[in-house]
């Protein structure tokens, strides 16, 4: 069982100014130290007075420890036992080593809390860090795999969905962000907090193994710019349950809600007029919604670019010695609430559902849809000509065959919908559903957080690259 050394508030009293991070690293060699070899589960009191930085075993492969230098499990102390000036509690730069790389830290004593830099800390433990500037929300997807998410001066992080008391509230100074211990521990859930005064140590274990590569594998993702840190842990467990399936494909079918059933997370729609609406049956219409602006083209009402677009693909088809004919185009909600009732009095309801929507889920509300009656009715060479020509006016068939994880209704290649020229033939050509194309095109970024897509996948790719089975420690010691 885990157990943290020493309690957070000890370490709100003894930490103080400038403050040394050591990862892996050696000491500058300007320092004079003296090594020491101890127990891992020995107190680390009897060496309160010293300046210390910890290192681990599992460090020897990565040439920081000699091998034999060590045994298994056993840490290694580098200590220095002089005196340290105090300095005056403000925000400041540090240096920092981490993983042998000089960097910078600073540090902020406010409330009589310590608040530590965040980005420096979360990135050496593994995290990935996401900024959203318009919420003031971080998002932290963990090496543990854990979806860690807080606003800046609120009293609460979210673990996985469920609210944690931090204990203090990050902070933005100087446009930097801060965060105390107890949010650290929060995020990363350390296994060791401890002091050996005057400083202060932290370290975290860490599994390694299939699910390691797992996360690494979802994290590598942060390249693409669909990629919404949100979904963090439902894209784990997606690709559990589809290991087959390529990373890109796990970003984007959790996005476009795939891994949800159907009816059971509904959003409103939000710009319903919209020609690129997205309208199923995780998407719904207000029911009191009618679309602007509709006209009569050859006895069916349609938006007026559509319809135009309609009547020049009639004539072109025309042209090639074929007729075509609609079924219907525009449905008002209350036609398709009526027509929905009166086949699940009569009907199975799933089986409804495989080839009807429920009143205010359907395409035909938007004044941008049809049903053509000739492919309807299995004419080969109509069927062949709208697949081949179709998207040329901008209709793209919305109920592809392949595409049923996706809309969950049964093909319907007669079910067409019209879109902007440009976005026809992308669709077209990659095959895509206006679902996909959403997420892959017009909004890819609609949950607006950001991070440093390179600096992530040098972090997973880093922090994940340990044998299997095996259990590795990261440790940070804060030193004056």
């Amino acid at each position: 069982m885990k157990k943290k050394i020493l309690a957070i508030p000890i370490i709100l009293a003894l930490l103080a100014s400038t403050l040394w991070v050591y990862g892996s690293g050696q000491l500058p060699a300007s320092t004079p130290a003296k090594e020491e070899i101890i127990d891992p589960e020995a107190e680390l009191a009897p060496l309160a007075s010293e300046k210390t930085s910890i290192r681990y075993w599992d460090q020897i492969e990565e040439g920081q420890i000699e091998e034999g230098q060590i045994e298994e499990g056993q840490i290694k102390v580098t200590a220095t036992p002089e005196p340290v000036e105090e300095a005056t509690p403000k925000p400041d730069r540090y240096a920092v080593f981490l993983n042998a790389q000089k960097a910078e830290v600073r540090t902020l004593l406010d409330q009589d809390e310590w608040f530590l830099e965040a980005y420096p800390l979360l990135e050496y433990f593994g995290c990935v860090v996401f900024w959203n500037s318009d919420a003031q929300t971080i998002a932290v997807n963990t090496r543990d795999g854990i979806l860690g998410t807080f606003k800046i001066g609120e009293m609460e992080v979210f673990v996985n969905g469920e609210s944690v008391d931090p204990g203090f509230p990050a902070l933005i100074v100087e446009d930097v962000i801060y965060i105390s211990s107890g949010m650290l521990d929060a995020l990363v859930d350390l296994d060791g907090i401890g002091v050996v005064e005057p400083n202060i140590w932290i370290d975290k274990r860490f599994e390694t193994g299939d699910r390691n590569l797992q996360v690494k594998n979802i994290l590598l993702q942060t390249k693409l710019p669909n990629y919404n840190p949100l979904n963090f842990t439902d894209y784990l467990a997606f690709q559990e349950q589809n290991p087959d399936l390529p990373a890109d494909q796990v970003i984007l079918q959790v996005n476009i809600g795939v891994h949800k059933e159907p009816y059971l997370d509904i959003q409103e729609v939000a710009d319903p007029n919209g020609v690129f609406a997205v309208i199923d049956k995780n998407h719904k219409l207000d029911s009191s919604f009618k679309p602007t602006d509709l006209a009569n083209y050859g006895g069916y009402l349609w938006k007026p670019e559509a319809g135009e677009a309609w009547l020049q693909m009639k004539s072109d088809a025309k042209a090639d010695g074929l007729s075509l004919a609609l079924n219907n185009s525009y449905r008002s909600i209350a036609d398709q609430t009526a027509s929905y009732n009166n086949k699940i009095r009569t009907r199975n309801k799933a089986a409804v559902e495989r080839t009807n929507s429920r009143p205010g889920h359907s395409e035909h509300h938007t004044g941008y849809a049809a049903d053509l009656t000739t492919v309807k009715k299995s004419n080969s060479k109509v069927d062949a000509w709208i697949a081949e020509n179709s998207y040329k006016y901008g209709f793209i068939v919305s109920f592809q065959a392949g595409k049923e994880y996706i809309n969950h209704y049964t093909p319907e290649p007669w079910h067409i919908r019209w879109y902007p020229l440009w976005a026809a033939e992308v669709m077209h050509a990659e095959g895509l559903t206006i679902q996909e194309f959403d997420n892959l095109y017009l909004n890819p970024n609609a949950h607006g957080f950001e991070t440093d897509a390179e600096r992530a996948i040098e972090i997973a790719e880093r922090s994940y690259s340990k044998p299997k089975d095996k259990t590795t420690v990261a440790s940070v010691v804060l030193v004056k």
